[in-house]
Formats: C-alpha cells, sequence, structure tokens
C-alpha cells in the first residue's frame, strides 16, 4: 500500500518571522507577483499559508503593494493642490515611487468608481496613517542639494528615509554623482585616489581596533583611530556616494564588539561637520542627524530597510553602476545579512551572484561579493556535515582574485578540523599561513590573524608545543608592528 502525502503544516505566527526576510526580498525586492511568492515559499521552503495570510502580514510589515482607495485618493488630491500651486510632483508611498498612471487606472477600473470619486469630492484631509506613508515632493531638489526636507512631524526612521530619497535623486540631477571610465560611481567634489586611500585605512583601523579590544594591554584607541576621525572632513565635503553604507559598516564592526561609544563619537563628529560645511537642512546631514538620533536603539530593522531602499534608489536611476551597487549590497552583507542564519544569507547571496553573472559584470567588487557567498556555502555545508563539498566550496574563488588559492586551502582546513582529521587540518592551515603576505588585495588582518590562531591552536592539540610558541609569538609580533603602524 502507497503512504499516504504529508499533510501540509500551515505556518504559525511564530513561523512568519522566520521567513519574513526573504518575502520581504522576494515580493518588495525582486518585485514578484503574490502567486510566484507563494508557490516559491511552498515548494523550496516548504512553507504553506493562504493568499490571504499573505496579505494580512504583508499589510502588518507595511509591504502591500496595492494601494487602498483612501491612498488613491489622497494621492489625487496632493497632486491636485501641488499641480494649482504650479509645482511637478513625485509621489512615494511607503518607501517606493507611484507611477500615476496606476492610480489613474485604479480609479478607472475600480467597480466602486462612483465611491471613489465621492471620496473625492468629500474628504477633506487624508488620514493619520496614510499621511504617515504618503510623501508628495518635487522629482529632484535643487542643484546644490540645499532644499530642505519636506516639513511636517516625522519621526526619525521617516525622516531618514526620506532624505535618503532626497539626497540620492538630488546627487544624481545635479551630477554631483557621475560614472567614471572604470565603470565606478564617482563624486565631482572628491578625489577618487584619497577616496580609495582614505577608506582602505579607514576600515583597517577600524578593523584592527576591533581585534584589538580586549586583547592588548593599554591600547591607545584613541590614537590608533585619531587618522580615522580626521577623515571625516572627507566623507562630509567630498560626497563619495558609497561614504554613508560604507560607514555605516564600519560603525557596525564596533557596535557588535561592544564599542557603542566610539560609534557615538563618530556620528557625533560626522553630524557637526556636515552642519558647518553643507548645512543643517542639507539631506546629508539629515541623513546623519537621524541615524545618530535612531543608533542607540534597536536599529537592525531600520538598518536594514535603509540599505534596501538605498540599493532599490541606485538601482532605479537611468544612470547605473554596478560597482557601486555590489559595493552597497557588499556593506549590506557585512552590516545586516550577517546577523541572519546561515541559510538566508546563502539564499540573499547567491541571487545577488546571479544577478551579476546575468550581467556579465566582473570587478574587484563583484569578488568580494563571490566571496562572501563562497564562504556561507562553505559555512552551511560544515553546518550540515557535508564536509567534502566544504573543503570544495571556495575553488570558485581561483576565477575571482584568489589566484594563490589561500581561500580554498582555509575551506579544506575547515573541514579537516570538522571531521577530527587534525593532522590535515594542522596542514592545511599551516600552508594557508605561508600565504597570508601573498595577493593581499583578496586578505585582510581578520584573516591573517584567524588563520595564525587556528595553527596554534592545532599544534597544541598535535603535542607540538614548541613550535606553537613560535606561531604564537609570530602573531603577536604582527599585531604589534600594525598597532606602530598605525599609530604613526
Amino acid at each position: 500500500m502507497s503512504t499516504p502525502p504529508a499533510r501540509k503544516q500551515w505556518a504559525k505566527p511564530e513561523d512568519w518571522e522566520k521567513v519574513k526576510p526573504l518575502i520581504k526580498e522576494l515580493y518588495k525586492d525582486e518585485l514578484k507577483p503574490l502567486k510566484e511568492v507563494i508557490s516559491i515559499m511552498e515548494n523550496e521552503h516548504q512553507f504553506f499559508a493562504t493568499q490571504r495570510m499573505y496579505k494580512t502580514k504583508l499589510r502588518e510589515w507595511g509591504l502591500s503593494k496595492y494601494i487602498r482607495a483612501t491612498e488613491a485618493v489622497a494621492i489625487i488630491k496632493a497632486m491636485e493642490e501641488r499641480l494649482a500651486a504650479g509645482k511637478s510632483s513625485q509621489v512615494v508611498l511607503r518607501g517606493e515611487k507611484v507611477d500615476m498612471d496606476r492610480i489613474k487606472n485604479y480609479v478607472r477600473r475600480n467597480r466602486n468608481r462612483g465611491r471613489l470619486e465621492r471620496m473625492l469630492i468629500e474628504e477633506k484631509k487624508a488620514s493619520d496613517d496614510v499621511e504617515r506613508e504618503l510623501i508628495c515632493r518635487t522629482p529632484s531638489p535643487s542643484p546644490d542639494l540645499r532644499s530642505p526636507t519636506p516639513g511636517g512631524p516625522l519621526g526619525p526612521a521617516e525622516d531618514l528615509y526620506r532624505s535618503i530619497f532626497v539626497y540620492v535623486d538630488g546627487s544624481f540631477a545635479s551630477r554631483t554623482w557621475f560614472i567614471g571610465m572604470d565603470g565606478a560611481m564617482r563624486s565631482l567634489t572628491g578625489d577618487p585616489d584619497l577616496y580609495q586611500v582614505n577608506f582602505k585605512d579607514l576600515w583597517n583601523r577600524v578593523d584592527m581596533a576591533s581585534q584589538l579590544i580586549g586583547k592588548v594591554e593599554r591600547l591607545d584607541l584613541v590614537k590608533l583611530l585619531d587618522p580615522a576621525f580626521a577623515y571625516m572632513v572627507n566623507v562630509v565635503q567630498d560626497l563619495y556616494p558609497r561614504s554613508i553604507p560604507f560607514m555605516l559598516s564600519a560603525f557596525e564592526s564596533l557596535y557588535d564588539r561592544g564599542r557603542s561609544d566610539l560609534v557615538t563619537m563618530f556620528l557625533k563628529q560626522i553630524v557637526g561637520l556636515s552642519e558647518v560645511i553643507l548645512g543643517r537642512e542639507h539631506p546629508h546631514t539629515r541623513i546623519w542627524q537621524q541615524l545618530q538620533t535612531i543608533y542607540a536603539d534597536e536599529h537592525v530593522e531600520i538598518m536594514e530597510r535603509l540599505f534596501l531602499l538605498l540599493l532599490n534608489q541606485l538601482r532605479q536611476q537611468k544612470q547605473r553602476s554596478d560597482h557601486l551597487e555590489i559595493a552597497v549590497y557588499n556593506d549590506y552583507c557585512d552590516c545586516i545579512l550577517i546577523k541572519r542564519d546561515l541559510e538566508t544569507q546563502e539564499r540573499s547571496m547567491r541571487r545577488e551572484v546571479e544577478r551579476i553573472q546575468a550581467r556579465r559584470v566582473k570587478n574587484f567588487q563583484v569578488s568580494l561579493l563571490v566571496l562572501r557567498h563562497a564562504t556561507a556555502v562553505k559555512d552551511l555545508a560544515l553546518q550540515q556535515k557535508r564536509y567534502a563539498d566544504a573543503a570544495v566550496s571556495m575553488d570558485i574563488l581561483r576565477d575571482y582574485g584568489d589566484w594563490d588559492g589561500a581561500h580554498g586551502l582555509q575551506a579544506r582546513a575547515e573541514a579537516a578540523l570538522a571531521s577530527e582529521d587534525f593532522l590535515a587540518a594542522e596542514s592545511f592551515y599551516r600552508e594557508a599561513t605561508e600565504h597570508i603576505d601573498i595577493n593581499p588585495q583578496f586578505k585582510d588582518e581578520s584573516w591573517a590573524n584567524q588563520m595564525l590562531s587556528k595553527l596554534e591552536g592545532l599544534l597544541i592539540r598535535n603535542g607540538k608545543e614548541d613550535e606553537a610558541k613560535k606561531v604564537s609569538q609570530a602573531r603577536l609580533d604582527r599585531i604589534a608592528r600594525l598597532e606602530v603602524e598605525f599609530s604613526r
């Protein structure tokens, strides 16, 4: 007798939060129809819910694409008022630009058209809920970006999202941002060479500070980070396209290591500089003012929405830079996605890798993204005890910058260690440490410290304590040397 098919396990209230990021990605970011989202969730993730349940949750999360009658009426009335005042307009509803043709079609085809027309005549004021979610503005700010953010009582998060819209659209409209010969997005006010040097040194200093906290006695953090604070002038006045997501990613590294005090210091300095250099009402200033307000609170969800909003804004521009979009996505990975479970990380990065492969893009930011994805594939395989898959998971990187195969050695070492083949793991880690100063563009000090620490631990485990002491000393000497270099 054949086994009857298993009954569907319908989603429980607590199940929705686990899949919320994936549903947001499919429905809002990739703009897939709801029926397709439901099909993907059922077939690929065994998540079962009715269409009505989805619609309820999407409204609850503020992700509904559908326009309610009250929203359509409020949009039309706002547009009429601005038209009468001689103003051109762009409508943003729940963080998304609204196509006015869509609104007109909605009214024309609605079964309750008569009711809508009466509402247009009778309604004097939109509801508070609609007012909070609706933005009606001039399409582009003035070329110098100094027009104030539209008024009204807004919370910090809403003001932040609105300022992102104004800042990005205005930077393109005023041609402050442009695409260079190398395909990277540039700023008219900033030196690209200075950007590369300053931001790389800034990240290295923040990364080193994060590593040394609690490990080095008498660590002079102020001295170590002093040059990084000096770079904040360039962050403000040069208006680099990537500066905001990059800085947020760096701040999150400090925040996660318990140094919110340093984050507060950086934010205070950026806000002060921006108010002086650009003005208190400049969108760039408004962004950092609101970030300073919300950062100390539960900010992860706000940060996630900010990154996704920024990515969507960049992808909607006529001028697009794959280099910038991928860089911002990489910052999103470092800042937000890394806090998700491995399956969610791998799935999101796989979709992004497939997208850029379809566009046949290849640059350094693509290499970093492929590295992140390969790492997620490896970690997921290790978690699921698929050690053979984990061992070869990073071999793909040879085509994306890891020409010396160092990350492939790391994957083999971790797979051997997980399967308790300690001698093989020692051998792979020893070989990996020989690559620390080879191809440095594709490695950082965190990687070097990790390889040396793992080798040291395995040598002790395998009874080679004398060699372990030498590796330990080499690791400490390296940290001391870097501390001296950064303190100059």
